[in-house]
């Protein structure tokens, strides 16, 4: 099933009630959690192609110390839930499609698993830069995904959406290795990262370079946040995903994912937020979809230090 991945670029986070501080979530793309603090996310998105797929994400993250934190991340997805499907047809529900039978794409599914950590080289006043590392199991780029007639097949999932536990035909593992930094004050943050990212069929074979066994992913992106009051704060971002292996050269130019939010501080470790995504991947014909072909993403976010 088509799910809003707002892991990655809707991070949030951080500023004091004064905003002189970044260890206070409210949307801030440099959150880092201060040592012993920890911290949860969570998320509950949908797309305008279909309102009756919706996925429940989670990050609960740790401060081992002021300048390194570790976090888990996962989301589980529901389809047609409200019309009693539950996984299979009935008669008019979805159309075009067989009454009791599984209905392709959709239905319960566990997405990911993963686990990253954090480690601030850099932690002046104004100035951070921080080193991730991180490991996924599940989760596939939409620009890896199969396309057929502008439509963009699911591939990839813990569990559930019609595929057996860790499916090896299905599920994919992916390293992350990264980079992020920028510009903290009071009232604004402008920060921008770089990942890499290698995918496979299985975790640790490493030599497999066949279509689909073994790609590399390259992701750039850029994030702002600017504070304009002590309880409203406004975040944007943009980010490019490419594909850097030759078999995808045609197929799998890159894609563009463009995300904007609105954060509502309820006090001090608190916040609630509404985003709104789109992402910009490619047709059947390599063209970038710059349309309605995949629809707008949007969700609600709620966070807290602690």
């Amino acid at each position: 099933m088509k799910k809003i991945a707002l892991t990655s670029l809707l991070a949030v986070v951080a500023a004091s009630a004064a905003h002189a501080s970044i260890n206070v979530i409210d949307g801030n793309p440099l959150y880092m959690p201060m040592k012993g603090h920890f911290y949860s996310e969570t998320s509950l998105s949908s797309h305008t192609q279909n309102v009756d797929e919706w996925t429940l994400g989670e990050t609960f993250g740790y401060g081992i110390t002021d300048r390194l934190a570790v976090s888990v991340n996962t989301s589980m997805s529901e389809a047609y839930w409200f019309k009693g499907i539950k996984g299979y047809q009935s008669e008019d529900a979805v159309p075009g499609q067989t009454a009791g039978t599984p209905y392709a794409g959709n239905g319960n599914s566990w997405n990911e698993l993963g686990a990253d950590i954090t480690w601030r080289v850099i932690n002046d006043h104004a100035w951070k830069l921080d080193v991730m590392g991180g490991f996924e199991m599940g989760a596939v780029p939409l620009n890896m995904r199969a396309i057929s007639d502008g439509e963009v097949a699911s591939l990839g999932a813990v569990w559930g959406d019609h595929r057996p536990f860790l499916d090896k035909d299905d599920t994919f593992y992916t390293w992350t290795a990264g980079v992020r930094g920028g510009y903290v004050n009071n009232d604004w943050t402008l920060s921008a990262h770089a990942n890499f990212m290698y995918l496979n069929t299985e975790a640790f074979n490493w030599g497999d370079e066949e279509p689909f066994g073994a790609n590399h992913l390259l992701n750039l992106g850029v994030a702002g946040h600017w504070t304009m009051s002590d309880t409203w704060s406004a975040y944007a971002g943009a980010d490019y995903y490419k594909i850097m292996d030759h078999y995808n050269e045609v197929e799998n130019k890159g894609y563009w994912n463009l995300t904007l939010g609105l954060n509502m501080n309820i006090d001090t470790t608190k916040y609630v937020g509404v985003y709104l995504n789109k992402t910009m991947a490619r047709e059947a014909d390599g063209e970038l979809d710059v349309d309605d072909v995949n629809g707008y993403g949007f969700g609600v976010k709620f966070g807290i230090d602690f």
